[in-house]
């Protein structure tokens, strides 16, 4: 991978100064997001709290299969936890994605047909932000109805054109960006708008962020949808090191042999 090589030469020749080497990689990759990602991840920390994954890897996932929000992340991406190893029970902590302001109004609105204003979650958000206070990521009533119309704008066009990741995003020509623009809210689509995910102990994936376009998903029922892994517990990461250390998938215990499927061994399995 050349980048990932720009980036450890540039970070061993500034002998480990962040600033340095972020600066200089910023130059080399000019736009390219993903020299943020790759920083980060040779920072200064132990090879203990780092997996073995490629840390701008692909997993393609059923939506369905991410129904609780991690309780490591708690629903907020974190560019500096990209490549973490963590024990603990944090993906013990389990708490519905459902359950979650914005995918229970997409799924009340979409699924059950309900109007905006009838869905109780946008009443109660109405009622808060003419006191003054935020609510369903709204300050005012205006930013609450553009909010809601932007939701009606991204669930029309994933209908209508499919679910587009941003790394694909990224190959359009400049006039094909623009029209995703007010999609993502963004000036630049890069990999970080795509639907992240921790990794519990048991292989389950645990949503982080990207609400908005994995209750969509959700409510379309697309079968295969883009994700970017944050972080891993250590037992899954323990599981993964046994597998890619084995002799023989024979050689394997039950346990992992029934995890061979899962999207995140397919890099261990198939190599």
């Amino acid at each position: 991978m050349k980048e990932l090589q720009v980036v450890k030469k540039y970070y061993i020749n500034t002998k480990g100064n962040i600033r340095t080497s972020f600066s200089k990689i910023k130059d080399y990759f000019f736009h390219r997001p993903l020299y943020i990602i790759l920083v980060l991840t040779y920072r200064l920390k132990s090879k203990a709290q780092l997996h073995d994954a490629d840390p701008l890897k692909t997993l393609y996932v059923n939506p369905h299969d991410i129904k609780y929000v991690s309780g490591l992340s708690g629903g907020s991406f974190n560019i500096h936890k990209i490549g973490l190893v963590k024990d603990g029970n944090w993906d013990q902590k389990k708490k519905p994605f459902i359950n979650l302001d914005v995918p229970h109004a997409i799924h009340e609105h979409f699924k059950y047909r309900k109007k905006w204003e009838d869905i109780d979650i946008i009443k109660d958000a109405i009622k808060q932000v003419k006191n003054g206070n935020r609510a369903f990521k709204s300050n005012t009533l205006n930013e609450l109805i553009k909010h809601c119309e932007y939701i009606d704008y991204l669930y029309s066009e994933i209908s209508s054109n499919g679910y587009i990741s941003g790394k694909d995003i990224n190959k359009f020509s400049s006039f094909e960006r623009k029209k995703f623009k007010s999609i993502i809210g963004n000036k630049f689509y890069n990999r970080y708008n795509d639907v992240a995910v921790d990794i519990g102990r048991n292989g389950e994936l645990l949503f982080v962020d990207c609400r908005h376009r994995l209750a969509i998903a959700q409510v379309l029922d697309i079968k295969k949808i883009p994700v970017l892994v944050q972080a891993r517990h250590k037992e899954w990461q323990d599981l993964r090191k046994t597998l890619a250390e084995a002799g023989s998938l024979d050689d394997l215990p039950e346990s992992i042999k029934i995890q061979l499927e899962h999207p995140d061994l397919k890099d261990i399995v198939e190599d």
